[in-house]
């Protein structure tokens, strides 16, 4: 008899050469298809010498004792100091870069080309870097990078700080500052995404990854509303020194984990040809390869939202910077609950989440690129962040989960250069379909290339895997996935509308009660603390 492929995804001890020589079994795992006879046998495969050692060293995975709950992963205490220092940090990232830009305006009078100069600066190693950076993670303990990483980030925004308050930085200090921190950033990105495995383990590393996007957008909120209001009173030099003694919270957290709890994955030995060989395993392994190019063409496209909405607010609406904030704040709520949402799922995420997370992120782009009013376009991003949130953090999940353990590292770099992409060569193209069609046509764009990408691949998937889509009126009326491997198993061919409710009934049971207390504070001001009823009586 056929043994049944488990519906979880196998532990990372699981032999590497299964990973390796089958790359059906873990996309099927995925998707909750059955693997086929061959795949099976190839799980039987006796396992090696150093598969065995990294077995062992994954049976050491962080206990969580409840198997429930949407903070579960702050059980583990080491993943608690590394997300209580990752958010100080992170609220210094974002007012680092408010203080940042304010000062090359202040040092250029108010150039932008100046400014996109700075931007090119810092993010243009991450394109650059991402492969070596990732090979780097797989080379050497990815905790000492880290805090080496932070070192430098901190010290080069207290260096310039110190600069600006003295009154005698120029615009190539700013310059020099950018490719330092672009540099640092692009090693931090993939050793950073590669040890959160590290810290909890296979069980919570989709809970994990939920948790830092959560706590990154949280921070998006504050630290700029935090930097605009220091900017004003003690001017952009002190606010970048402050921002870059943020750096020491990650540090001590990092510093204070205590390395026999962690799950280190194997290291790889110095060897020539190590880059092509990440590139090779994505490029045979035909499940992250969807991953990846699902994401390069949504991200690319579609992630453009410090370009496109400032453009239409400046163009369409002709509002000033203040509502092109409040729109990055709204969009910043909307990525906060998509994170909640991605963090209460319990299991391995599977790729019709992934498909219809990004075909939904595309429908409501494309309505985003018709919005008429202000208010629609404020009300409509909120989705919009849900919605990129639950998708990215799939597509990561998905990639680290799946990805064999000494190959994390350069995978986790090809997918930061993924994410990336072009966006940096597309950007200019958005301008001037912007200047040639209006200022919702970048929008519209991103939006038709998500839902036609989702759709593509989609189809893709179906036909490699026999999978057939059928209409069905009960119980409810939905599109039904059904796979023939698995006519019994109802789980398997869940419908892309299921996942769809699954994200808003979480979306719903997370804002209600959000909702219900700006409702009673509403009511509050309304009354404008006028006493209620009967106030003051029966004493």
């Amino acid at each position: 008899m056929t043994p049944r492929v488990p519906e979880r995804l196998p532990p990372l001890g699981t032999p590497d050469a299964t990973i390796e020589e089958d790359w059906q079994s873990a996309s099927a795992a995925i998707i909750g298809a059955p693997a086929s006879a061959a795949a099976t046998s190839a799980g039987a495969a006796v396992v090696t010498g150093a598969a065995k050692s990294e077995a062992v060293a994954h049976s050491a995975e962080p206990a969580i004792r409840s198997a429930g709950g949407t903070f579960r992963s702050l059980k583990v205490r080491n993943y608690r100091l590394y997300f209580t220092g990752n958010l100080i940090s992170q609220t210094g990232t974002w007012m680092n870069r408010v203080a940042q830009d304010w000062l090359v305006l202040q040092l250029t009078n108010d150039d932008p080309v100046a400014l996109g100069i700075a931007t090119a600066l810092q993010f243009g190693p991450t394109l650059l870097l991402s492969l070596f950076a990732g090979t780097v993670a797989d080379r050497y303990d990815k905790r000492r990078l880290l805090i080496w990483l932070q070192v430098i980030l901190g010290s080069v925004g207290v260096a310039l700080g110190l600069l600006a308050t003295l009154h005698v930085a120029q615009i190539w200090h700013v310059y020099l500052a950018c490719v330092l921190v672009g540099v640092a950033a692009s090693f931090d990105g993939p050793v950073r995404q590669a040890f959160v495995m590290e810290i909890v383990g296979q069980r919570e590393v989709t809970n994990a990854v939920a948790l830092n996007s959560m706590g990154f957008n949280g921070a998006r909120i504050v630290g700029p509303a935090v930097a605009g209001v220091l900017i004003s009173m003690i001017n952009s030099g002190p606010v970048m020194m402050v921002a870059g003694f943020g750096y020491v919270g990650v540090i001590v957290g990092l510093a204070m984990m205590r390395p026999a709890e962690l799950v280190p994955a194997r290291k790889v030995v110095r060897a020539k040809g190590q880059m092509r060989e990440g590139l090779h395993y994505v490029a045979k392994r035909r499940d992250l390869l969807l991953v990846m190019m699902l994401l390069f063409l949504v991200a690319t496209f579609g992630m453009n939202f410090q370009l496109t909405l400032a453009i239409m607010v400046k163009i369409v609406f002709h509002r000033d910077a203040s509502s092109y904030g409040l729109l990055t704040t709204t969009l910043a709520v909307g990525a906060l609950l998509g994170a909640l949402v991605s963090a209460r799922r319990q299991n391995a995420p599977r790729q019709r989440l992934l498909i219809g997370s990004a075909l939904a992120f595309g429908l409501v782009e494309v309505a985003l690129g018709f919005s008429s009013s202000y208010l629609m376009l404020s009300l409509l991003l909120v989705p919009q962040g849900i919605f990129m949130l639950v998708f990215t953090n799939a597509a990561n999940a998905a990639v680290q989960l799946t990805t064999q353990s000494s190959m994390r590292g350069r995978v986790m770099g090809i997918y930061t250069l993924a994410f990336l992409g072009g966006t940096p060569f597309v950007s200019p193209l958005l301008g001037v379909l912007a200047e040639q069609f209006g200022g919702g046509a970048p929008l519209v764009l991103g939006g038709v290339v998500s839902v036609l990408a989702a759709i593509v691949l989609g189809t893709w998937i179906a036909r490699l895997h026999h999978v057939r889509v059928e209409i069905r009126v009960h119980p409810v009326p939905h599109v039904h996935l059904a796979n023939p491997l698995a006519p019994d198993e109802e789980r398997v061919s869940e419908s892309l509308a299921h996942s769809v409710q699954t994200i808003a009934g979480s979306a719903r049971r997370t804002v209600r009660p959000a909702a219900k207390g700006m409702l009673r504070a509403g009511r509050m001001v309304r009354r404008g603390g006028r006493r209620p009823r009967g106030s003051g009586r029966g004493r």
